[in-house]
């Protein structure tokens, strides 16, 4: 049986978009969650902390070597990249220069032939997560973008490849109840 995964990812303004998707998944959602946002690499971060309460699926920090489960939320770590292989999530030392972490993330979930891979590209600045989702529906992977103007934040980064239809973009703003209604 193939592992689900669903990457949630994005960076400035995400986080209510984050705590509403999280929410609003059901005991039992049949795949894992990665969220993967832009920290402080120098800050803990408390964004497990921040997304249990409500939710009805376990939330915790990502470690090293987690065999992936479903019916979980792992969250990434500060200053960490996280890529998934044979079945597992392997943390990875954040990289100098731009940080990439969900480009990295998507291309391995893309060429690991245990997981069918989605992502959900959420509000944000810059252009991580443009690359990878190109891996990813490559492969056969689902990709969902958050439109710009639904976006907390007004800089919502925007795939660089042409949108086909296999990359889906939610129709409105991400509220409490519409997570079904935006894929």
């Amino acid at each position: 049986e193939l592992l689900r995964v669903v990457v949630l990812g994005g960076s400035a303004g995400s986080l209510n978009e984050l705590r509403t998707i999280v929410t609003s998944l059901p005991h039992e959602p049949g795949f894992a969650a990665l969220v993967i946002t832009h920290l402080d690499p120098g800050g803990e971060s408390q964004l497990a902390d921040i997304l249990q309460p409500g939710s009805r699926v376990p939330v915790e920090k990502l470690v090293h070597l987690r065999k992936i489960e479903h019916d979980r939320v792992y969250v990434l770590p500060e200053n960490a990249g996280v890529i998934a292989l044979d079945g597992h999530f392997r943390l990875t030392r954040r990289q100098t220069g731009p940080n990439l972490v969900i480009d990295a993330c998507l291309a391995s979930l893309a060429q690991d032939p245990d997981v069918n891979g989605a992502v959900v590209i959420l509000s944000g600045t810059g252009q991580d997560g443009s690359g990878g989702l190109v891996d990813l529906k490559a492969s056969g992977g689902f990709v969902i973008a958050q439109k710009p103007q639904t976006a907390s934040h007004q800089g919502c980064q925007q795939p660089q490849s042409t949108p086909d239809s296999s990359t889906r973009y939610s129709r409105r703003k991400i509220s409490p109840g519409a997570w079904s209604d935006a894929s």
